[in-house]
């Protein structure tokens, strides 16, 4: 077993009782973890892992898991026999339980990167995204899979299972993860060719799609049943040269013979423009999406003035724009997290009041732009304000109720202090939340927590280099910032995440 404990701890527990699944995800009836401390592990599934990323290792529709925060003196109460807890402290702490040895080993990350202790396999770091591009393997591989079947941005949609196929059965992806992670092969293919493919959860997509990929609150249709082909802005950004000689090849497949790009030659940092969400082996990379054109203009700053301090990089990058807008109410820390490589991003919710119309005597509070977590399950999110209602915890509150896509409404009284109810709604609830920067990406193939600088400064050297082994001399700045300032006018979007401090 190993676990990796953040500064905010979450309890995931997985029970099977009827009163677990009639509960909603963000309850606060401790009565249920009160029961969780009489049990034994064998009886109910509980792990720490990091903030809001739920580890199943059982099938999800037979168990449902709840989350809750606390200190660490009710954490000592509710934990059942046979677990331990560790508290929370400034430097993430790296446990690693070596079962077969019966001893453990604790390391803080800061110790663990110095020691280069091996604590990522070959398999387990298929989740970290690598700084010269952006992807993870996984990612990178479906790609490659795509490019051989020639389904380039000007060719025509192909069934998505062709390459659902080609990916795990030539590729072996998925198969290194499915028994870790507890989710079988196909899933984790499926899944990650729907979220490189999901208009509403990224700014920029690397792959252009027909069919049901999912929404929120809902999962994708079988790969039977959608179609892909690679997009624009990929094929312009990474696959224009993928196929020449200059770009390094490794025998990392399944069949003999057969060679896999071990980096593509991207001119853009995906991992900072589409955002990374993923695990491995204790390590962590959560980074939110930035918008392409503000990404595009801190390189051509940073090509033309090559000692352009880190701090300037803020006058370029504005802070995360995620798709489904929102307000960021810290702008003032961004600086020292993007400096950190870690940090906690507020976001709240837009609101605007909908006044009484006709024989309607109540005005309604209609958020539109809900906090990415909220828009993944909105009904949850109505259900725990019903259940605040239900406890007059809410005054003014009649009830609240899903709307199109990841808007919600809230019906207030006749007599509701607005001002007031908008207060209690972002204090209770997660409309207005915060978002976790962890940013831990493959440096040198070694994990390494990075500042925003020395991500765009690393990809910058790699891309340089590149371009010198493909013309055979040195670029001019130029050439790079002519290539930049072409592929942001023709991809680039406004921002719709605005910045504030309160």
């Amino acid at each position: 077993m190993k676990i990796l404990i953040s500064e905010e701890i979450r309890i995931f527990s997985y029970l099977k009782t009827k009163q677990a699944r009639e509960t909603p995800k963000n309850t606060k009836q401790i009565s249920i973890f009160e029961k969780c401390r009489k049990m034994t592990p064998k009886q109910t599934k509980t792990l720490f892992y990091p903030y809001s990323y739920p580890y199943c290792t059982e099938n999800s529709e037979d168990f449902s898991f709840l989350r809750a925060s606390f200190t660490v003196r009710d954490r000592h109460e509710l934990l059942p026999v046979g677990w331990d807890v560790f508290a929370p402290s400034n430097e993430l702490l790296y446990i690693q339980i070596e079962q077969h040895r019966q001893k453990e080993e604790i390391y803080t990350m800061t110790e663990a990167l110095k020691k280069k202790v091996d604590i990522i396999t070959d398999d387990e770091r298929y989740n970290l995204p690598d700084v010269r591009d952006g992807l993870t393997p996984r990612q990178r591989r479906i790609l490659w899979t795509m490019y051989v079947r020639n389904l380039s941005g000007s060719a025509e949609y192909e069934n998505t299972i062709l390459t659902f196929l080609d990916a795990g059965g030539k590729y072996g992806i998925g198969e290194e993860m499915s028994d870790h992670l507890g989710y079988g092969e196909s899933d984790l293919i499926n899944n990650t060719i729907a979220q490189m493919t999901q208009h509403f959860n990224t700014v920029a997509l690397i792959e252009a799609g027909r069919g049901n990929f999912g929404g929120y609150g809902y999962g994708p249709a079988s790969p039977r049943f959608t179609e892909i082909r690679i997009s624009s802005v990929a094929e312009d950004t990474m696959l224009r040269y993928v196929n020449k000689s200059y770009v390094q090849y490794g025998n990392d497949n399944y069949i003999s013979g057969g060679k896999v790009p071990l980096v593509l030659p991207s001119c853009l940092p995906w991992a900072v423009i589409l955002g990374t969400d993923t695990t491995a082996d204790g390590f962590v990379s959560k980074i939110p999406p930035h918008n392409l054109g503000e990404v595009i203009d801190a390189m051509v700053a940073m090509i033309k003035d090559p000692d352009l301090p880190p701090e300037c990089v803020m006058d370029y990058i504005q802070g995360p724009d995620f798709i489904t807008g929102g307000i960021v109410t810290n702008k003032s820390e961004l600086e020292e997290i993007y400096r950190k490589g870690r940090g906690q991003i507020r976001i709240r919710s837009k609101a605007h009041v909908e006044p009484p119309e006709g024989r309607k005597r109540k005005s309604t509070l209609i958020f539109r732009e809900t906090p990415i977590t909220v828009a993944n399950d909105p009904e949850a999110l109505t259900k725990w304000i019903d259940m605040l209602v239900w406890d007059d915890a809410l005054p003014g509150v009649v009830r609240a109720y899903p709307m199109y896509y990841a808007e919600i409404g809230v019906e207030l009284k006749a007599n509701a202090d607005i001002p007031k109810v908008l207060d209690l709604l972002y204090q209770k609830t997660e409309l207005d939340t915060v978002v976790d920067y962890q940013a831990i990406l493959l440096s040198g193939n070694e994990p390494a927590r990075m500042s925003l600088h020395s991500i765009l400064s690393e990809h910058l050297a790699f891309y340089r280099d590149f371009l010198q082994k493909k013309n055979g001399a040195a670029p001019t700045s130029e050439e790079m910032c002519r290539e930049l300032l072409a592929i942001k006018e023709k991809h680039a979007k406004p921002r719709k995440t605005e910045m504030i401090d309160l």
